[in-house]
């Protein structure tokens, strides 16, 4: 593409030429220093948004229960979403701080790229000022001979017809007139060459050199111009995606604001506060003075036992059954956590056991047949305890058919007795499922505890108590089966289950976005992790 500048600027450039090339430059690093400052705002206004939501987040109405209502429910929803747009503006921030590096790694080039050409447009014009000075002395001598000769000539001719001069004289001049003639022919000469030389390198200056660089300029000119544009538009292109993800935000926390139930709220406080017991009946009269007075009033009282007794009626101490059913379903996660961690105990006992069993120098098997008989007693207490608070849930109508239960534990006065206890996990979650159905006052049948049985003894004379089978062996109970929607093979981690659609598998855990399963056909000991979004009921 042609040069605009050309030779048209030779005698502006400097310094109007310069001048505009600095203005340029400083306006680059003008503007990567204002996409700093502005990153450095949508940072400090995340930091100080994400603050303000956390610090405004809702506190649980029960802290027991964790109950929040619909509205401090949806609050905290939008607060979130808030969240999801401060998020917007660090990203914001990431994409105005990497233009600003950039920007100013542009400039730096620009800066190098005008110093070298204002260098060689210096030299240049620093060559044709040496010409020029070497013409004007080449000039100057020749104007001098053209002097010396003329005075010369005027000399001769003077004295050439004066016959007060003698022959030798008159020569004399001649040859002084000739020889200044001579000299400024060969000045002439001299500078009629430098003159040519002088032209031919002006020419090349002006119409060639000079050209040459400020087309280099006006090619800089135009990459600064290019480079201002490209990320004027990444910067509107980035405010514009910040804009569209927050204006979605935005958009949810309208919806969310839809959430916002007062008959939930109103139904879910009643269900958390009522207390369930009935109104005071009327208070009867008392006839001080009459004998069938003071024996109903004797009467009551012993009803009304263990209740207090105030003018307004009787209250009775127990717990209204909504909250018996919270606190007993609270008291059962509690249990199976113990149950738990008692269970993976005696486990780690019973192969210590087989461990100095097998090298007796390791330790004092008697010590360790001593604690795992106390490990296998609290197994055994915590399975009655947890069967107890089982039948209270049941007498309160609650459904425990998920909910587990205690297998029959038998115990020897030789050896620690196999606990078979359900599973901690299992039951805890199982729980927690129940935890919401409070209200559910529809009446269930009981079901009957588990029995226990005992066993004396054998006597004779004491030997070493057998080893007790390891609680992992009792068998578990039984895992819920999902069936494959579609096929999955990802080698990339080691722990992925390849499977086909179709397959049925078990389910040990998971979350929203993976599960732990294990096939349920030919190698059933395989297990790994597949998509939960995979997974569809059998």
């Amino acid at each position: 593409m042609p040069s605009v500048w050309d030779h048209k600027l030779w005698d502006t450039f400097n310094p109007q030429l310069y001048n505009f090339t600095k203005y340029n430059q400083d306006f680059l690093k003008q503007y990567s220093d204002f996409l700093e400052r502005r990153g450095k705002i949508e940072e400090k206004y995340a930091k100080d948004l994400r603050k303000l939501c956390k610090e405004f987040r809702t506190k649980e109405y029960d802290k027991k229960e964790k109950i929040k209502f619909s509205v401090q429910t949806s609050f905290d929803e939008m607060l979130a979403e808030l969240v999801s747009s401060a998020n917007q503006h660090d990203t914001l921030r990431d994409e105005l701080l990497k233009s600003s590096k950039e920007v100013k790694d542009a400039l730096r080039e620009a800066q190098r790229q005008s110093q070298q050409t204002e260098k060689k447009v210096a030299g240049l014009v620093k060559d044709l000022e040496r010409n020029r000075n070497q013409l004007e002395g080449v000039r100057s001598q020749y104007q001098r001979s053209f002097v010396e000769m003329k005075k010369a000539r005027e000399d001769y001719i003077a004295n050439k017809d004066n016959k007060d001069i003698t022959k030798n004289e008159e020569e004399r001049f001649q040859q002084v007139f000739l020889h200044k003639q001579s000299m400024f022919e060969e000045r002439k000469q001299s500078y009629a060459k430098e003159l040519s030389d002088y032209n031919t390198a002006q020419s090349r200056h002006y119409m060639e050199h000079l050209p040459e660089q400020l087309a280099t300029l006006e090619e800089q000119e135009k990459r600064v111009a290019a480079i201002c544009k490209q990320h004027f538009q990444l910067w509107g292109d980035s405010e514009l995606q910040a804009l569209n993800i927050r204006t979605k935000c935005c958009q949810t926390l309208r919806q969310k604001a839809d959430n916002v139930n007062a008959e939930y709220d109103i139904n879910e406080f009643m269900r958390v506060t009522a207390s369930g017991n009935p109104v005071p009946d009327d208070v009867v009269f008392e006839d001080l003075g009459s004998n069938d007075s003071i024996s109903q009033q004797q009467q009551q009282q012993q009803a009304a036992a263990p209740g207090k007794k105030n003018k307004f009626g009787t209250l009775n101490k127990k717990s209204a059954p909504a909250q018996q059913k919270r606190r007993l379903v609270e008291q059962l996660k509690q249990k199976d956590e113990e149950l738990e961690k008692a269970t993976k105990g005696l486990d780690a006992m019973h192969k210590l056991l087989q461990t100095y069993q097998q090298n007796p120098k390791l330790g004092d098997i008697a010590m360790v047949q001593q604690q795992m008989q106390q490990a296998s007693e609290q197994v055994e207490t915590l399975n009655r305890e947890r069967v107890d608070i089982l039948k209270e849930l049941q007498a309160l109508g609650v459904d425990t058919s998920n909910m587990g239960g205690a297998a029959p534990v038998a115990t020897t006065a030789a050896a620690p007795p196999p606990v078979q206890a359900v599973s901690g996990s299992q039951n805890t979650s199982s729980a927690s499922a129940f935890a919401d159905e409070f209200a559910d006052e529809s009446p269930v049948s009981p079901a009957q505890p588990q029995p226990v049985a005992t066993s004396a003894g054998a006597a004779g004379p004491p030997q070493a108590p057998p080893v007790p089978p390891p609680p992992s062996a009792v068998a578990a109970p039984a895992l819920p089966i999902v069936a494959m929607l579609y096929d999955f093979n990802d080698p990339s981690q080691s722990d992925n289950l390849a499977v086909v659609a179709g397959e049925r598998l078990y389910v040990l855990s998971g979350d929203a976005d993976w599960t732990l399963v294990q096939r349920t056909a030919g190698n059933t000991d395989e297990q790994g992790y597949v998509p939960t979004a995979y997974m569809g009921d059998v």
